[in-house]
């Protein structure tokens, strides 16, 4: 009996001792988790109030066609493990907010990456042969170069639509570029080609998800574009065009072709941004002057005024509306027979009576600034 109540005091005071010893540790202290209320999203926490370093677990539940843009606790951005569940480790009372978009609003912008400014928002679908095979695209500059690489561990561009009737995303493909053609593996970003044999009529919108695995495992850059799929005939060619009209001098360069005995001559205007939107506008272009073609010929990005030598002027005035931010190549060719062959290129140049707004260098002419009067003349 002694036996039995001396251990029953000892485990006793064991157990007073563990006991005062808990008791003499400092406690972390307990904070509240409250949510930011948002219309778009239903939010949730494991925990309203807990002790300081428990790693909390958020839970978001956006309603249909919501885009969860991020997470913050105290402004700052939550861990996010999937689409549906972010995570922190509460340091003190917090808040937690959520951002969120409806999910196919058009975004051009992020701080890892920005549209271009001439990405069409029509394209077009047709069955002329002469079309077939381009791609209209989309461009996205990244805000600084980085390692363009698609597959393994490096980048991931995730491409989607809307509408799969439309433009589904076997029609989407991404590829990297490098505006300084280095070759050393670094990009400054990425078109975006759409399959015109895959599309049909209608409206979708190509989401463009970006993200470097050297940085972070998730999304870090989202941008959304709005693409209406027309007929040809139904072209929006109306926004940003201005009217220009090209004198193109060729009172010197006839005697030359006199000699050389060329039988035609071509005046050729591409609009070199045409394949964004899978063809150009040829109503753009038009002869002010006098002069009749003696064929036409329509190409993926402008069109080819062919002219019997004998009805040449001394000079062709041509009258096209531009689009603001695009360029323009202007080319003359004389030929020696009716196969219109290159036999020989005639380059235009700008005199020196060019008004501002516009230049001329190597072959392109690229307009800036609307009314704009360019002469160019021709030189062998």
């Amino acid at each position: 009996m002694k036996k039995l109540y001396t251990f029953l005091l000892s485990a006793f005071i064991m157990a007073a001792g563990v006991t005062m010893f808990a008791c003499g540790d400092e406690q972390p202290e307990s904070y509240n988790i409250t949510i930011e209320e948002n219309s778009l999203v239903d939010v949730s926490t494991d925990y309203q109030l807990t002790q300081e370093g428990t790693l909390i677990t958020v839970t978001v539940e956006p309603e249909t066609d919501v885009y969860v843009l991020n997470v913050y606790a105290n402004e700052e951005a939550c861990t996010k493990v999937d689409d549906s569940t972010y995570t922190f480790t509460l340091a003190s009372d917090t808040v937690v907010r959520v951002e969120a978009e409806m999910r196919y609003t058009e975004v051009n912008e992020s701080e890892y990456a920005s549209a271009s400014e001439l990405n069409p928002s029509q394209i077009i679908k047709t069955d002329d042969g002469y079309l077939q095979g381009l791609r209209p695209y989309l461009t996205y500059n990244f805000s600084e170069k980085i390692w363009g690489e698609v597959d393994g561990d490096g980048n991931v561009v995730s491409l989607t639509s809307s509408n799969q009737a439309v433009i589904p995303n076997e029609a989407l493909s991404a590829e990297f570029f490098d505006t300084t053609d280095s070759d050393n593996g670094m990009v400054n970003g990425v078109d975006v080609y759409i399959d015109t044999d895959m599309i049909d009529y209608g409206e979708t919108y190509i989401v463009f998800e970006f993200k470097e695995l050297y940085v972070s495992p998730t999304t870090v850059c989202r941008l959304v574009k709005r693409i209406e799929v027309v007929h040809e005939e139904d072209y929006d060619y109306t926004t940003s065009i201005m009217p220009e009209a090209v004198t193109i001098d060729l009172g010197d360069v006839k005697g030359v072709w006199a000699q050389e005995d060329y039988q035609y001559f071509e005046i050729m205007i591409l609009d070199d941004q045409s394949e964004r939107a899978y063809g150009a506008d040829y109503s753009k272009f038009e002869f002010l002057s006098d002069a009749t073609p003696y064929d036409t010929i329509y190409t993926t990005a402008g069109v080819r005024y062919i002219f019997a030598a004998a009805d040449v002027p001394d000079e062709v005035e041509i009258s096209f509306n531009y689009l603001l931010g695009h360029s323009y190549s202007v080319n003359v060719y004389g030929f020696t027979s009716d196969d219109l062959s290159y036999t020989n290129r005639i380059t235009l140049n700008v005199d020196d009576e060019t008004d501002s707004g516009a230049t001329f260098i190597d072959g392109t002419l690229t307009c800036t600034e609307e009314n704009t009067n360019i002469r160019l003349s021709v030189s062998d």
